[in-house]
């Protein structure tokens, strides 16, 4: 598992050996729920930015991941579970469904407890959940709640002081200024993104 994870920060989840480690680790934790769902999280993520299959072997990879949270029953489990469900589905073209688990998924996260997830799977869940939701907002025609969606994004990734969190709101921020054609807001937020990225 640990390779995996350490493959996936330093060659990016899309690298053929994170993958690996990840099947392997899925192999290998068969008959530990907790240890399984961390090896299926990390192939839902291996399989949604690779080119290869992506799509539907992302959307198997995080119904399965549901389907070992809700097996497990806390909220840790459940939370990510939504959070990969609505994610796959919004590249899939199905925001109202991502909208719909993104919001189950903010409805369980509390920072305090679940921000530390980020350890483990190098992602904030809340944030997440924040950014998806706003590009799935603005996809089904609400552009000031995406904003809004995207503004708390970068509060949550500001209070937990996690580098790829605030560098993924910032991101999703600029991508929604850029849909509601606010090009100077975008020159900024971009500058800022960039000169944080340099830290």
């Amino acid at each position: 598992m640990h390779v995996g994870i350490y493959l996936a920060e330093t060659k990016g989840f899309a690298c053929p050996e994170a993958r690996a480690a990840f099947s392997r680790a899925r192999a290998m934790c068969a008959h530990n729920d907790k240890l399984l769902f961390q090896a299926t999280r990390g192939l839902w993520m291996s399989y949604l930015v690779s080119a290869e299959g992506r799509f539907q072997g992302a959307l198997n990879m995080a119904l399965e991941c549901s389907r070992l949270a809700q097996k497990l029953g806390t909220l840790d489990f459940l939370i990510e579970g939504e959070m990969t469900q609505g994610i796959v589905r919004f590249y899939m073209g199905q925001p109202q469904l991502a909208h719909e688990h993104l919001n189950v998924g903010l409805s369980l996260y509390n920072p305090d407890i679940h921000r530390f997830n980020s350890f483990l799977y190098t992602q904030d869940p809340g944030v997440n959940c924040l950014c998806y939701n706003a590009l799935s907002l603005f996809v089904l025609g609400f552009p000031e709640q995406a904003a809004a969606q995207s503004i708390k994004a970068i509060q949550l990734a500001d209070s937990a002081s996690h580098a790829f969190s605030q560098i993924l709101a910032r991101y999703v921020d600029s991508l929604v200024s850029y849909y509601i054609r606010d090009i100077g807001a975008v020159l900024t937020k971009a500058a800022a993104t960039q000169t944080l990225s340099r830290r």
